[in-house]
């Protein structure tokens, strides 16, 4: 009886001694993800301002320097497109500031731009039909991020 004993009480013992190791190699593999994944070095920083106002008739805006939307009415939209390139590979990553906020969608955002090239961003601001007639403005941000090797 008891070496029956001994030889289920060594099952048990290897089952937990598996479930242990089984969770030590997930808690390492999740370290790591974050280290290398969540972690990134800002390598450039770029900030345009942005403004639209919502009123009754529609109005254009110009401007190279700035998101300049314009004036629109209820129910609709004003499309403006930035060329984005930088010398070295990057993660660029947009960030909308400001009242602003609420009102603009960016077509790409999180993504990976090979050194040299360009990649055409698109900002739309969408004049909702329960938004309050007035003055919306805020920054867009570009940071241009490498992964981090060690956090």
């Amino acid at each position: 009886m008891t070496k029956k004993k001994n030889i289920s009480e060594n099952k048990n013992n290897s089952y937990l001694r598996l479930i242990i190791v089984l969770i030590a190699i997930i808690i390492i593999i999740s370290s790591l993800i974050c280290i290398f994944y969540y972690n990134y070095i800002v390598l450039d920083y770029n900030e345009f301002y942005a403004e639209v106002t919502l009123g009754n008739t529609l109005g254009l805006a110009g401007g190279t320097d700035e998101l300049l939307f314009g004036i629109i009415p209820h129910g609709s939209t004003s499309i403006k497109k930035i060329d984005i390139n930088y010398p070295r590979d990057a993660v660029v990553k947009i960030k909308v500031e400001g009242n602003i906020s609420k009102l603009i969608t960016v077509d790409k955002n999180n993504f990976f731009l090979e050194a040299n090239t360009t990649e055409t961003v698109t900002f739309k601001t969408i004049a909702y039909e329960n938004m309050e007639y007035g003055f919306y403005n805020g920054t867009v941000q570009f940071y241009f991020l490498r992964p981090s090797l060690f956090g």
